[in-house]
């Protein structure tokens, strides 16, 4: 307000109203309407006091409108965040307004720029009255969970999923609750508690996302962050052995292979071959040399397991047979010229009592082929048809060597060459006749 006064006057005082004047002595004094004078008009007051003695007191009034203030709200603003989620539109009314407060970027509230905490944010009209008034909300910024979960793995294919060696690692933070998910991603419970597994052989070799969530149970809050599991291939062992005589130096070939080398870069490393029940012989070479005692035909078990370059094994195991050194016998009879001398196979399958040392048993199960050499002639095939067999010797009166070879169906061989006499048969009787 300003107000005159003129003469001899020299103080005055503003009065009216149900407000409350500021300075109501002073010409420029203020009114502050009561909230009930909104929208009326309020008769002001001013009075000046003439000094003693010469005038009387005088007043003026004056009728002033108070206007309404405006009203203003707006929406948009969530009562909680978290500093990662998206920015928020708001919308004030009435409008023009301004919008002001931390994170306020125009008319939008920016969670990572407003940072955690709580904020008040403002928005402020002004009405074609010069009237200003605000409307203010509060909302707060949670921080994020902190994350101390690395990627899972790596694994071997043939990694059992359900082991609890390989359970998905879970937070240890108390007031948290974290979880599993993506492809492949089960869960059981375990021990009481529910718990997350990756289905290691569906998933298969290769590089696998999967997804880690860690909640704030006080806050709500929430991380989801990308997890990587590797999965490496396994050797598929396979082998052989070229020949299975006692006699020989056995030779031991790897067939194993490994399906998704590319995959990685992967290889297989290492091999280690365990051969007999007590390690009668390792190796740790690709394709081994073994040399059995002679005196130790048996059924050997086998093991060959394999390494990758990424540490992932596997292993077969098998028995093979390493058979004894047969010794030949034959029989032979009817050795007169002109008659068909018969031979007969006779060799004895090994036994215990050929003093094999205590728990040694030659495992050779059958005479595989057979060859006969008679100088003169030879005669060969499998033993089961061969093994008796007819020779008509072209000359009596003579010594022959009849060699007989036998093998056996592990690929052992022994020779025996005996000499044998063949005798002159006599047809015809001499007769005596005295004259």
């Amino acid at each position: 307000m300003n107000g005159t006064i003129g003469g001899s006057a020299s103080s005055l005082t503003w009065t009216g109203g149900t407000g409350i004047f500021i300075n109501a002595n002073q010409l420029n004094a203020r009114y502050v309407p009561a909230t009930q004078e909104q929208g009326t008009f309020v008769l002001l007051t001013l009075t000046t006091d003439d000094p003693a003695g010469v005038c009387f007191a005088a007043s003026s009034q004056s009728s002033v409108l108070v206007n309404r203030l405006p009203n203003p709200n707006f929406f948009g603003l969530d009562a909680a965040y978290q500093v990662d989620d998206p920015s928020g539109n708001l919308a004030g009314f009435p409008t023009p307004g301004i919008f002001s407060g931390p994170g306020i970027v125009l008319n939008t509230f920016v969670p990572v720029i407003a940072d955690t905490g709580v904020h008040v944010i403002r928005y402020t009209h002004t009405d074609i009255n010069g009237c200003t008034n605000y409307a203010e909300q509060s909302t707060v910024v949670f921080a994020l969970p902190e994350v101390e979960i690395g990627n899972p793995g790596p694994y071997c294919l043939n990694e059992n999923p359900t082991d609890p060696v390989n359970m998905l690692p879970r937070t240890s933070k108390v007031g948290f609750t974290d979880s599993w998910s993506g492809n492949n991603v089960f869960s059981q419970i375990v021990a009481g508690k529910l718990e997350y597994f990756f289905n290691i052989p569906v998933a298969g070799v290769g590089f696998h996302q999967v997804n880690y969530t860690i909640v704030d149970d006080n806050t709500g809050a929430v991380t989801n962050e990308p997890r990587f599991i590797i999965v490496n291939d396994v050797p598929k062992v396979d082998f052989t052995s070229a020949n299975n005589c006692i006699a020989d130096t056995i030779q031991f070939v790897d067939l194993s292979v490994l399906d998704s080398a590319n995959v990685f870069n992967d290889f297989i490393a290492s091999w280690s071959w365990e051969i007999g029940a007590n390690l009668d012989h390792t190796s740790t070479d690709q394709n081994p040399r073994i040399k059995f005692d002679e005196n130790k035909p048996d059924s050997y078990y086998i093991r060959l397991t394999e390494v990758t370059k990424y540490n992932c094994s596997a292993f077969k195991t098998a028995e093979i047979a390493i058979g004894a050194i047969p010794q030949p016998i034959f029989t032979s009879s009817n050795l007169s010229f002109g008659q068909l001398s018969i031979f007969t196979d006779v060799t004895p399958r090994p036994t215990l009592s050929q003093a094999f040392p205590a728990g040694y048993t030659d495992p050779t199960t059958s005479k595989d082929s057979i060859w006969w050499d008679f100088e003169e002639a030879t005669i060969n095939g499998d033993w089961a048809t061969y093994n008796t067999v007819n020779h008509q010797f072209s000359q009596g009166n003579k010594e022959y060597f009849v060699t007989m070879t036998v093998k056996t169906n592990l690929g052992c061989s022994n020779s025996l060459s005996i000499p044998v006499s063949v005798i002159q048969s006599i047809s015809t009787l001499p007769i005596c006749r005295e004259f």
